[in-house]
C-alpha cells in the first residue's frame, strides 16, 4: 500500500480467541423485598438469577443464610437445572416456600446468593444480596442499672452495678 508516496508494509493479522473466566457473578434480585426490606410473614420469595453465560449444561444452586435478632444462624441450599426457556429469556426464575424461613430470621437477616456450575468445573459464585427481615428491633435488651429507681441518674460520685444479658452470649463478646 502506499500512502503519500511512500510504501507501507502491514503485517499479517492474527486473530485470537479469548475465554475470559468471570470471577463474580451479579446478585440476585428478590421481587418481595422493598429495597433491602424483607417481610417475614411471606409464603414465597421469587428469585431472579441473571448471568452473561447462562446455558443448558449449567446447574444453578441459590443459597439462602439467615441470621436472627438472636444472632442464631441458618443456611440452606437448593439446586435447579437450566432449561430452554431460561436460555431464551437470559434469566432463572425460582420460588422458594419461604413461610417457616422467614419467620424464624424475623428481626435479622437474610443473604441471598447462588453459585452456578458447568460440568466438573468450579462453581462461580454470585455477590450476595444483605436484606434486612421482618421488624427490626434492638438486637440487645436495655441494661439493668441496680440501686435506681423510677430512672433517676446517679450523682457523679456514685457508682452504680450494670448488668447486661441477651440471649446467645458468650465468653468471647465485649461489651
Amino acid at each position: 500500500q502506499l500512502r503519500n508516496g511512500v510504501q507501507i508494509d502491514r503485517s499479517p493479522r492474527i486473530s485470537r480467541f479469548i475465554r475470559a473466566a468471570v470471577r463474580r457473578l451479579p446478585v440476585p434480585v428478590v421481587r418481595e423485598a422493598r429495597g433491602l426490606l424483607l417481610a417475614a410473614n411471606l409464603p414465597e420469595l421469587t428469585v431472579e438469577l441473571r448471568w452473561p453465560t447462562i446455558s443448558l449444561q449449567e446447574r444453578v444452586t441459590v443459597v439462602l443464610a439467615g441470621t436472627s435478632a438472636a444472632n442464631r444462624s441458618f443456611q440452606s441450599t437448593f439446586a435447579f437445572p437450566i432449561d430452554s426457556r431460561d436460555v431464551e429469556s437470559g434469566v432463572k426464575v425460582v420460588r422458594l416456600n419461604a413461610s417457616g424461613m422467614l419467620a424464624e430470621v424475623d428481626g435479622g437477616r437474610l443473604t441471598v446468593s447462588y453459585r452456578v456450575q458447568l460440568g466438573e468445573a468450579e462453581p462461580v459464585s454470585s455477590a450476595a444480596l444483605n436484606l434486612l427481615v421482618g421488624d427490626q428491633v434492638a438486637l440487645l435488651p436495655a441494661p439493668l442499672v441496680q440501686g435506681l429507681s423510677q430512672n433517676s441518674t446517679l450523682p457523679s460520685t456514685s457508682s452504680a452495678t450494670v448488668t447486661i444479658t441477651y440471649d446467645g452470649m458468650s465468653s468471647e463478646d465485649y461489651v
